[in-house]
């Protein structure tokens, strides 16, 4: 939750170079489960309400019901896993094709 808030006050802020006529994209990688899952749904909520598009991948034993909170809806275009970390590379073009079209399909 801490780093989607950051990210949704200091990377995506105009006062650090955001603009405002392009997308604003975050992935998020995780790979098990926040402390706090309040904060963290309600951080993602924020960040897309602000408009950014959201990108949840799960390594491993991610949680699938956190990894939907997190993520733009529909969660079948924005949410994916992968079994471990060296299969991240396997999705890297796809994920940066469709991030550029706004969508993540699995």
């Amino acid at each position: 939750g801490e780093g989607i808030k950051f990210a949704r006050n200091e990377i995506f802020a105009a006062r650090n170079g955001a603009r405002a006529n392009v997308p604003h994209i975050m992935i998020v990688i995780t790979d098990g489960r926040s402390t706090y899952g309040g904060l963290t749904a309600s951080e993602a909520a924020k960040a897309r309400n602000d408009g950014i598009l959201i990108f949840a991948i799960g390594v491993g034993a991610a949680d699938e019901n956190e990894l939907n909170n997190i993520a733009s809806k529909p969660s079948s275009e924005y949410v994916t896993k992968v079994t471990d970390y060296t299969k991240l590379t396997g999705i890297r073009e796809k994920l940066a094709l469709q991030a550029c079209e706004g969508r993540l399909t699995t």
